[in-house]
């Protein structure tokens, strides 16, 4: 009887170890280490959407590349860079999330004299919320802004979009 416990034992100590063996392997390949591209399909409407996060240079994220030069983006405090590419929509989505010690009246105002400056439409969000937002379009351009204050630093996540690309 005292064996028979002990052969059950062992194998569910073995089958745990495998399980945690292929869990680890599992979330090791899909989440970690991905800096290749990722290519998400919708097999119903072949609609493909290609992910691509910006590498690093120099030991720091730059913006991606196909923003407005003149954007007012602090590259030093990138915290996510990444271009989505949907090519039977024929668009492009460039997104940048930084942060700042400026305050998010600040942030605010320099995006929406830039808007301004630039020729966009602007519609702007409620000045009410804890999240400013800011909103622009200029013909097939769309730039969207959104920032907040989440703890001492002020975040800044916009998204360029290009719905027209030739």
């Amino acid at each position: 009887m005292e064996e028979t416990k002990q052969k059950s034992k062992i194998i569910l100590a073995l089958g745990a170890l495998l399980l945690f063996a292929l869990l680890y392997y599992f979330i090791n390949s899909v989440y970690i280490g991905k800096s290749e591209d990722y290519v998400a399909t919708n097999e119903d409407t072949n609609n493909e959407v290609i992910i691509q996060n910006t590498a690093m240079v120099g030991g720091a994220l730059p913006a991606p590349s196909g923003l407005p030069s003149n954007l007012p983006i602090e590259n030093g405090a990138i915290q996510e860079s990444v271009t989505v590419t949907y090519p039977t929509k024929n668009a492009k989505q460039l997104s940048v999330s930084y942060r700042t010690t400026r305050s998010v009246e600040e942030k605010y105002a320099e995006y929406k004299k830039y808007f301004s400056q630039e020729g966009y439409s602007i519609t702007e969000g409620p000045a009410t919320s804890s999240m400013r937002t800011i909103f622009g379009s200029k013909g097939d351009l769309r730039l969207s802004v959104a920032i907040s204050r989440p703890d001492s630093e002020t975040l800044v996540q916009l998204a360029y979009l290009m719905t027209s690309l030739q």
